[in-house]
């Protein structure tokens, strides 16, 4: 069963592939828009394209709403059929916590120094990083957390070490009991499985 998606990153493209396999999709073609202001300019044709094919497109909230669903609401209030318009609390960072043993296991730290309720961080990314100071491995640290003086958020390896993290020990599923967002974007897309499968055995796929 074919997806198209629309994502801000590199980062975030791992995860919706994760997340669509997990409620029986593979994503055909992903757009990569480098920022959240791209995707909310094309955000009307996604989902007009969305009448006639599933399309799933995923935001971080950051601090542009006070909620998943307030945001939705203001960006997209009329969703066509076939889309599934997900938000991240408050970054897909947060997503990745949630699976707090394997991300613990991964990143050499103990699981009691990952936070068990990380929509209700404000920066989840920043926190990450945090958190992977206390790595007992200098290759983690080396890799995810910026040098002093840097004027980077992160390190230089950083979304190719967490990319590999979501496709190799990342699940969905664990991390969704302790993620609602997630949970809840979970719950759209097999939705949405279900309702594209009947269009297409009705041959009902609309206009």
């Amino acid at each position: 069963m074919c997806l198209n998606a629309a994502v801000e990153g590199s980062l975030d493209e791992a995860v919706v592939r994760r997340v669509a396999h997990s409620a029986g999709f593979e994503v055909s073609r992903i757009l990569l828009a480098q920022g959240k202001g791209r995707i909310l300019k094309q955000i009307d044709g996604y989902n007009k394209s969305a009448r006639r094919s599933p399309w799933f497109v995923l935001l971080d909230l950051d601090r542009d709403a006070g909620c998943a669903p307030e945001f939705i609401a203001n960006r997209l209030p009329q969703r066509a059929p076939y889309m599934c318009f997900r938000i991240a609390v408050r970054e897909v960072e947060a997503w990745l916590l949630a699976d707090s043993d394997a991300l613990a296991k991964y990143l050499r730290i103990s699981v009691g120094q990952i936070c068990d309720q990380p929509e209700l961080l404000e920066q989840p990314k920043n926190y990450l990083v945090s958190i992977t100071r206390k790595s007992t491995s200098p290759q983690i640290k080396q890799a995810i957390v910026p040098r002093a003086g840097s004027g980077r958020p992160v390190g230089p390896q950083y979304v190719l070490m967490m990319t590999q993290f979501v496709e190799q020990y990342w699940s969905p599923e664990r991390a969704s009991r302790r993620s609602p967002s997630l949970a809840g974007c979970l719950r759209c897309l097999r939705a949405l499985r279900e309702k594209w499968d009947e269009a297409v055995r009705t041959g009902n796929i609309g206009a």
